[in-house]
């Protein structure tokens, strides 16, 4: 191994983390194998995220493109507006997403049809290398916390510049970096701009080893992503088409995980007992789970029904929505919402879809993958913090009431509007970098 495969003073850091992935090689290869042949995780695309040429890699021209990293449906999310934003500049260069999920990969498609697809390469340095002298970017860009040493190291060894864009630290990349900190130094040092979320994350960044002069806020491109809110008629034609009274209060739960469902019919109990007429919509993170759903409603008392089965007019207490794609409406005919990954420990999923609605959110204590989000959707009133569960049933059954439906509204839309724009940002900065990397 020579110097010139790690900047500065890195070497050891470089060195260090690839024997300790040889050392564990065995095991990592097990694990591949078993997401490949076991769990069918990484199966799509199992030759390329080991290095191998795929179809999706032979449009790609090097030295004349944007490497754009998601590594799920949460970054592409993240990503898109950027694209877009990048394509709309002068002279734009061309643009590939590579991601590490296969939902992530169709969201891609869905969002971005346009754009070249690939897997990532798996982070050693054989398959790295390999693609990474394929495609040859001129700039890299990684969305909000994915951070591969030896991705990075190879971009700068081909010349590319490297961009962290919609950055994010969580609490468990500090306590990462407070064991491993110099492998964190090395990987940052290969970073040109850092364009965070928020203040706090750019003092994180900076406490982990970022140069405090590449480093800038620019804001959260999710807001960006956000749709537009639908017409009074577009949300009552939600409803019917859900076979639900189009008058009636509906509490919309999205994104719930296992041990979220029962907290969320309790809450609905609570709401039910001031609002009688309140109907519950549930959308489970996985929707392979709409049996078991049904089966703990009707532990609750109530009557359920798969979305897949409506086919008129019902009376259940409970839709669970086991389709793809139709969440983000669904808010709309709101009164309240939950959004989940919150009641255990996975960080937030997407509470700017309720909120894109006009319609207040509450989410759990687990909310460090939104925290910035969060933060500014509670100081503008329109979303709910719930420590405990009893927190929560108390603060859907006062929202479900509808008390100031129109006010919520106005302040939501207004929170969404204030905060686009750093999808532009983002953009313009992969713009110049790009520039600068083919000069």
């Amino acid at each position: 191994m020579t110097s010139e495969r790690a900047p500065g003073g890195y070497r050891g850091a470089f060195v260090a983390y690839n024997a300790a992935l040889a050392a564990t090689s065995p095991m990592l290869l097990g694990w591949y194998g078993w997401r490949v042949l076991g769990s069918g995780k990484s199966r799509e695309g199992w030759l390329e995220r080991l290095g191998f040429p795929a179809g999706s890699q032979k449009g790609i021209v090097p030295r004349s493109n944007i490497w754009m990293h998601a590594v799920s449906v949460g970054e592409v999310t993240a990503a898109a507006p950027v694209v877009r934003e990048y394509q709309q500049l002068p002279e734009p260069y061309g643009v590939e997403m590579s991601t590490i999920t296969s939902t992530g990969r169709q969201m891609a498609d869905r969002l971005l049809p346009e754009v070249p697809k690939l897997f990532l390469p798996v982070d050693l340095l054989p398959p790295v290398r390999a693609v990474v002298r394929r495609v040859r970017p001129l700039c890299l860009a990684l969305c909000e916390k994915e951070l591969w040493p030896n991705l990075l190291n190879e971009a700068k060894r081909c010349g590319s510049k490297v961009a962290l864009i919609n950055g994010v630290v969580s609490d468990r990349t500090v306590e990462r970096a407070q064991r491993v900190g110099l492998i964190y130094q090395w990987t940052l040092s290969n970073i040109d701009r850092f364009l965070m979320q928020t203040q706090e994350d750019a003092d994180k960044i900076v406490r982990l080893g970022a140069d405090e002069s590449r480093v800038e806020v620019s804001g959260n491109t999710k807001f960006d992503e956000a749709d537009e809110p639908l017409t009074t008629k577009e949300a009552l034609d939600v409803a019917e088409s859900m076979g639900l009274d189009p008058l009636a209060p509906v509490f919309v739960a999205g994104s719930t995980n296992p041990g979220e469902d029962e907290v969320v019919l309790a809450a609905f109990r609570a709401a039910k007992s001031r609002t009688p007429a309140l109907r519950l919509v549930i959308a489970p993170r996985q929707i392979e789970r709409a049996g078991e759903i049904q089966d703990l409603a009707s532990g609750y008392g109530y009557s359920s029904v798969k979305r897949s089965e409506v086919q008129s007019r019902h009376e259940a207490d409970v839709v669970v929505l086991n389709t793809f794609g139709e969440l983000a409406k669904a808010y709309a005919m709101a009164v309240v919402a939950f959004v989940g990954g919150t009641f255990i420990n996975k960080g937030g999923h997407n509470i700017l879809q309720p909120l894109a609605q006009g319609v207040p959110v509450t989410f759990g204590p687990y909310d460090q993958n939104i925290r910035g989000i969060a933060a500014k959707a509670v100081g503008a009133g329109v979303a709910y913090r719930a420590e405990t569960p009893e927190a929560l049933a108390h603060a859907v059954r006062d929202l479900a009431a509808g008390h100031d439906q129109l006010q919520y509204r106005e302040r939501a839309l207004k929170l969404i509007q204030e905060n686009r724009g750093a999808s532009r940002k983002c953009a313009e900065t992969l713009h110049e970098l790009a520039r600068l990397a083919a000069s």
